[in-house]
């Protein structure tokens, strides 16, 4: 069997020096304290966001592709469901409507806007700011409200 003392040479941790202790544990209190910070922008960021474009609207023009009527989930089992369409587009990506949008009208106005063209769409300004984080974020930005462009 070895000596107890074995890599405890200078009597500390792990045979550590005194710096790098020290630097351990700033990497570990660095570690513990920015955790829960991202974690409330994962959890609270798009609850703010949410909040914040219900009373903050701007428009986008945006080229429509193809639209698609559906039902979307808040649970795997389906415990909350609403309708909505999603709309394809070439420069704005994909965009999604559920204000409005019913099981009875959703397939309607996704062949209205399946047919294509230049379309004003009504979405958050916090979105809007923040659609160039949608694509590595996955999320989807909603719409409010549409118009045909000419």
């Amino acid at each position: 069997m070895g000596n107890f003392s074995e890599g405890h040479a200078n009597g500390l941790p792990g045979g550590k020096s005194p710096e790098q202790l020290r630097k351990d544990r700033w990497v570990f209190w660095g570690i513990v304290s920015v955790v829960p910070v991202l974690g409330l922008f994962v959890v609270g960021g798009p609850w703010a966001i949410g909040k914040y474009d219900e009373g903050h609207r701007t428009r986008i023009e945006c080229t429509v592709t193809d639209a698609n009527g559906g039902v979307s989930s808040a649970s795997a089992r389906g415990a909350a469901s609403w309708s909505q369409v999603l709309i394809e587009s070439s420069d704005c990506g994909t965009l999604t409507l559920s204000s409005g949008i019913t099981e009875s009208n959703r397939d309607d106005i996704a062949a209205e806007l399946a047919q294509g063209g230049l379309y004003t769409f009504e979405i958050g300004e916090a979105t809007n700011s923040l659609r160039w984080l949608t694509d590595v974020t996955g999320t989807i930005p909603k719409v409010w409200s549409f118009e045909k462009v000419g």
